[in-house]
């Protein structure tokens, strides 16, 4: 998607389209049809959600994918993707509950700043809970599955909009 994502910015820059909103986060603002929901009301949307994302990612392609675009509105939605290291496969690659909740926290609150500093108004989108159910690959060990941290995980997501909800104070 990044590649695809330089090319539109570059185009958009280009014919200088004034835009309303950016929608920045991972997969459920990729496939989110914005322009369903918010497209009627007249307003140029673009969408720069990538399936995948962690926060520090969005905050890496937020000065390309935001700032240098120049919307009015920004809605970013990020969080869900930081959780999964609770099970990372590589014991090197976990990240303990408060780690998780720090990163996305600070990422997300700098991604705000950013926005101000560059008079665009930010909107914080709360991070939905996971299910169970979520599949293994066939080679993975039962251990490694997802699924092993689901409480855990909607825990933290709770008190990552928490968070949110009281650095958007």
């Amino acid at each position: 998607m990044r590649p695809v994502y330089d090319h539109y910015n570059e185009q958009l820059i280009y014919h200088r389209l004034p835009l309303s909103f950016v929608f920045i986060g991972e997969s459920i603002t990729q496939f989110w049809d914005v322009q369903t929901y918010f497209g009627g009301m007249k307003n140029a949307i673009v969408n720069r959600g990538i399936s995948g994302d962690i926060t520090l990612h969005m905050l890496k392609r937020f000065p390309a994918d935001v700032l240098q675009l120049k919307p009015k509105y920004v809605h970013i939605m990020g969080g869900t993707n930081n959780t999964w290291s609770l099970d990372a496969v590589d014991p090197r690659q976990r990240k303990s509950l408060d780690q998780i909740y720090y990163e996305t926290v600070s990422q997300i609150s700098t991604m705000v700043r950013e926005s101000k500093r560059h008079r665009i108004i930010p909107i914080i989108g709360s991070n939905l809970p996971t299910g169970k159910g979520i599949p293994c690959f066939e080679a993975q060990p039962l251990l490694y599955c997802r699924d092993n941290s689901t409480n855990l995980r909607n825990e933290l997501l709770f008190q990552i909009n928490h968070g949110l909800r009281r650095a958007c104070r």
